[in-house]
């Protein structure tokens, strides 16, 4: 009986449960055209906390922050007041998303790039199942093709898809579902290869992420030490 109750106990460490967000942009009193509030979606506790709220997909995300960037240097290669991050926060129109993120830079390098940041606490690990992306609907232009969309750990990429076609039509979207883990994780869409009146405007929504339990290499140690201190002790008996 202990040898059965150790082991369930170190594989209780070992894994657990995915615990799984979606930031679905959500966020009341924001206005059109305003830069996103760099808090959304950092640590969450509650699917529903002041005027943010987010989609269900399994639990709860406390141990893991974010952050928004979009590489903007010069607060005038942005096209609004705030220029940190640079990426604003739109209610509708694009696509069939609502509440989305878009990139704010006019000029430079950083034009058409949305960064957005993932960390695990120590002892946890983040997973990006999917996001989706669409865009603003032009007249004669059904969908754009974007440079590619990173997501990187370790100054590596672990997903990578270049030329992506993006819609730009009243009632679509496109899904993709990296399925990466790690310790911290950066998501890039970049679509700085279009002019600035479409690269501001590809949009990100519905962002899923999970959190994951990942003992340090002493916790597991220490795990290891207790089944063969139960192991012994079995023995004994005998």
């Amino acid at each position: 009986m202990l040898k059965t109750f150790g082991i369930v106990l170190a594989a209780a460490w070992i894994t657990s449960p995915l615990s799984a967000a979606v930031l679905t942009f959500d966020i009341a009193h924001n206005v059109q055209n305003e830069a996103i509030f760099t808090d959304y979606g950092n640590r969450i506790s509650s699917f529903n906390t002041g005027n943010y709220s987010y989609g269900t997909a399994g639990g709860l995300t406390p141990h893991i922050s974010i952050s928004y960037n979009s590489n903007v240097t010069a607060p005038t290669q942005c096209s609004f007041a705030d220029s940190t991050p640079c990426v604003y926060w739109w209610d509708n129109g694009l696509g069939d998303l609502t509440n989305v993120i878009a990139q704010g830079a006019t000029s430079g390098p950083s034009m058409g790039v949305i960064q957005i940041t993932l960390t695990a606490d120590p002892g946890y690990l983040v997973t990006l199942n999917s996001f989706d992306l669409t865009g603003w609907p032009f007249e004669g232009y059904p969908t754009e093709t974007i440079s590619s969309v990173t997501v990187g750990y370790g100054g590596s990429y672990a997903f990578s898809q270049n030329n992506v076609v993006v819609p730009f039509a009243n009632n679509g979207h496109i899904t993709i579902a990296p399925n990466v883990t790690g310790h911290t994780l950066m998501l890039t869409i970049n679509a700085n290869n279009l002019p600035y009146y479409f690269a501001d405007n590809i949009a990100l929504d519905n962002l899923e992420f999970s959190q994951s339990s990942n003992p340090e290499p002493a916790t597991l140690s220490l795990c290891g030490l207790a089944l063969v201190s139960i192991g012994f002790l079995r023995r004994r008996r005998r």
